[in-house]
């Protein structure tokens, strides 16, 4: 299981680096390019959410 959780964040620890170069990228072209980017994927976040999200809560037993 750990072997699971390891390779879960190595992936999301490359796409974050990624994303992070990418932003250095279009910040030397045009900090408000970087700005408009970044808002383009806000909305499409937000829209795939409203779609496709759940906003239900997970319950916990307690006293086990």
């Amino acid at each position: 299981m750990d072997e699971v959780f390891g390779l879960y964040y190595l992936i999301c620890d490359v796409l974050v680096a990624f994303a992070a170069f990418g932003g250095a990228l279009l910040w030397q072209h045009s900090p408000e390019l970087n700005l408009k980017v970044a808002c383009v994927f806000g909305v499409l976040g937000s829209i795939w959410f409203a779609r496709y999200g759940s906003n239900e809560s997970i319950e916990v037993e307690k006293g086990a």
